[in-house]
């Protein structure tokens, strides 16, 4: 249940969920299960740990670039998380950050205002939904 979200659509003040979205794609951590000669669980373990090891920085690289108005960091950043993201199938996600590596690759840091919100929050649903993933494997 953690490793979905609800999208939420406002209709006359009242909140309907419109579909269900999984955070991590199933098939994604089954590919990366079935890339293991041997141990998958061992081999999704370290990847996990790395992700949440590295996103962490990756995330801070993201505020500071959009801060400092630095678009070269800010196309590193978020590329690479992108990138990460989606090897476990985090396609929201990824999406938002090529969002922000468009915006790094241009040259213009122009974010719409709950643009670095949405990216936060989308963020900590991805952290929660691995730390689940990763306590599975135990």
């Amino acid at each position: 249940a953690l490793s979905r979200c609800q999208l939420m659509e406002q209709q006359a003040g009242n909140a309907s969920p419109i579909s269900e979205i999984p955070v991590l794609n199933p098939d994604a951590l089954e590919n990366l299960r079935k890339a293991a000669v041997k141990d998958p669980n061992s081999l999704l373990r370290q990847l996990i740990d790395g992700y949440l090891e590295d996103a962490p920085k990756l995330m801070q690289n993201i505020r500071e670039a959009i801060e400092q108005v630095n678009p070269p960091k800010l196309d590193l950043a978020a590329h690479t998380l992108k990138s990460m993201s989606d090897t476990f199938g985090a396609t929201t996600f990824a999406q938002l950050c090529k969002k922000l590596e468009l915006m790094g690759e241009s040259g213009a840091i122009a974010l719409e205002p709950d643009q670095l919100t949405q990216l936060e929050a989308q963020y900590q649903q991805v952290v929660a939904a691995l730390e689940l993933e990763r306590q599975k494997l135990r």
